[in-house]
């Protein structure tokens, strides 16, 4: 008994659809789906859909808006420091790494000790100093004397200048000592025989991240030796080449858009700080520096990144539709314009169209000036109605 109802509804369905077909036959139509159970029909000069299945699939109509879309100048590039953002840590004295504790990609501050390097000639160095220092208090009371003796004629000028020449020798000897160890972060104003060191720290000159750690403990670093490298991205900025044909186009202020495209599709902004004025002659592009607008993109970038950009060269107000309102088919772009309703049945024809600048979902119509004032365009739902085979 089921199986006999369910042949019963199979050949109700089957009388149903054909009288459907029937009743929309003509020779010059084809029938296009637009989706789940809907039919419509493509006639020899436009489409016609039934008011039920234009707000079963929630088509909607629009008009030729006026927008503003960008003319841009596209260009790639890198994140980039300036060179000043670079630092090299080295040691103004040879010695041996005592302790180091550092990894790339650490972040370090302003005087924050690196690595401690130690040698017995630091403790040499303070030596000579304080001989020097104190040297230095017995030649200055002995050329104060021979100068008053030299003033009343007591004693010969020669005597003089000979402690004049011993102060002043032993005078600059002591400060280029005093400067010696200043380079090596040894202070002199307190030093004594008693506080005679053998280590000394060296800090980091600039705030920023570890990118290369060539020390290790125990081993000898010349003064040469670059030990730790640092980069400061405090002012990370754009370097972008623009092609010399754009290049007159480029002005200081302009807006750039930016993204990474291996990292992530979020956009980012800076504007046009500088332009170079040389060309690259190999690949003929010119570079641009960008500054980022928004500090807290910084924590996102690192140097190196590559990055494609666009810069606004000028604002334009002209005619669009979005882009839902744009399919194209065999290479080219149609909309579907309203030719009005019929009853129950809207009717539309195609209209090729000539696409410029995208922005935001949003598509210049070049050839806006073909359409009528006013004219009803389907903005919603016409990818259902064309180039469905």
């Amino acid at each position: 008994m089921e199986k006999m109802e369910n042949k019963i509804k199979t050949f109700f369905a089957i009388c149903c659809g054909m009288a459907f077909f029937m009743g929309c036959s003509n020779d010059a139509s084809t029938p296009v789906e637009i989706g789940d159970n809907q039919i419509t029909e493509e006639i020899s000069d436009g489409i016609t859909v039934s008011q039920s299945q234009f707000e079963l699939a929630k088509m909607q109509m629009g008009q030729l808006m006026d927008y503003d879309f960008p003319t841009v100048v596209k260009a790639t590039g890198t994140i980039d420091v300036p060179i000043k953002n670079h630092a090299s840590v080295s040691a103004y004295a040879g010695g041996y790494v005592k302790s180091i504790d550092l990894v790339p990609g650490q972040k370090v501050g302003k005087g924050q000790v690196l690595f401690t390097l130690e040698n017995p000639e630091f403790v040499q160095m303070q030596q000579d100093y304080l001989e020097a220092k104190e040297q230095l208090a017995y030649l200055q009371s002995d050329y104060e004397r021979q100068k008053t003796l030299a003033n009343e004629n007591i004693a010969s000028q020669k005597n003089f200048l000979k402690a004049e020449s011993d102060y002043r020798v032993t005078l600059a000897k002591m400060e280029g000592m005093k400067k010696r160890l200043s380079l090596i972060n040894i202070q002199t104003d307190n030093l004594s025989a008693e506080k005679l060191v053998s280590t000394i720290a060296i800090a980091a000159p600039v705030s920023g991240y570890v990118t290369e750690v060539n020390a290790m403990r125990g081993m000898y670093l010349n003064p040469t030796d670059v030990a730790v490298k640092i980069l400061d991205t405090d002012h990370i900025h754009l370097e972008l080449n623009v092609f010399e044909k754009d290049i007159l186009k480029i002005k200081k202020g302009q807006n750039i858009y930016f993204k990474i495209p291996d990292a992530s599709p979020e956009i980012f902004e800076a504007e046009v700080h500088l332009v170079s004025k040389t060309v690259d002659e190999e690949n003929r592009v010119v570079r641009v520096h960008g500054h980022l607008k928004n500090e807290k993109d910084l924590e996102f970038l690192v140097p190196g990144m590559y990055v494609a950009a666009e810069i606004i060269t000028t604002e334009n107000k002209t005619k669009g539709l979005p882009e839902s309102a744009i399919v194209s088919e065999d290479g080219q772009d149609f909309v579907l314009v309203s030719k009005g309703r019929s009853g129950n049945t809207n009717e539309f024809k195609k209209m090729a169209v000539v696409v410029g600048q995208r922005k935001d979902g949003l598509v210049q119509i070049v050839n806006s000036h073909e359409f009528s004032a006013n004219e009803n365009i389907l903005i919603e739902g016409a990818f259902n109605l064309i180039g469905i085979e």
